[in-house]
């Protein structure tokens, strides 16, 4: 080992330490965010005009995170991460966990509804730099507490009303549950 004095030999072990911990906030169970991940994530999402549907398990933390999140602890979040693509025309696509016969026509009042991602594309100077969205929604107060095929999360597409946009090509980076701040 170095030949220091014993400040010098103290920053320096309070030095690797800082690294090693650093490691550790930001080893795997950890997002982007520096929140607790509390399912594994879906990667590499194409979402087309139909609706599509992935499959999330959930890890060790997430039945007593839902639970404390629901007695006014951190909320619990579903992230999608990274939308993007050019859309031709304004669109939104609803999101729903638990549901994966979904439709445009699905009702948002459903209980298993959990918000939407309103998207409008680039128009003007700059229409073929495309979009790039992320959106969180507090699934808190839901009942998500998953079946025998893991958390189910359902992102539909939909033009106007309740139509099924033509034309759509949307990729999405990452798709999870962690623990919100």
């Amino acid at each position: 080992m170095l030949n220091l004095d014993r400040t010098s030999r103290f920053i320096f072990q309070a030095a690797c330490l800082g690294v090693l911990g650093a490691a550790l906030l930001n080893g795997p169970y950890r997002t982007d965010a520096q929140t607790l991940a509390l399912t594994t994530a879906a990667t590499g999402l194409t979402l087309g005009s139909v609706p599509a549907t992935v499959t999330l398990t959930s890890l060790p933390g997430f039945a007593p995170a839902l639970r404390a999140a629901q007695n006014s602890a951190a909320p619990v979040i579903l992230t999608i991460e990274g939308i993007t693509g050019k859309p031709t025309h304004p669109l939104r696509i609803n999101v729903f966990v638990g549901r994966p016969d979904a439709t445009p026509k699905t009702s948002t009042n459903d209980p298993h509804f959990v918000g939407y991602i309103a998207i409008a594309p680039n128009y003007g100077a700059e229409p073929a730099r495309g979009i790039d969205i992320s959106r969180g929604f507090d699934v808190s107060n839901l009942d998500i507490s998953g079946d025998d095929e893991g958390l189910r999360v359902t992102l539909v597409p939909v033009a106007g009303l309740a139509e099924a946009p033509r034309d759509l090509s949307l990729q999405i980076r990452r798709i999870y549950f962690h623990r919100g701040e």
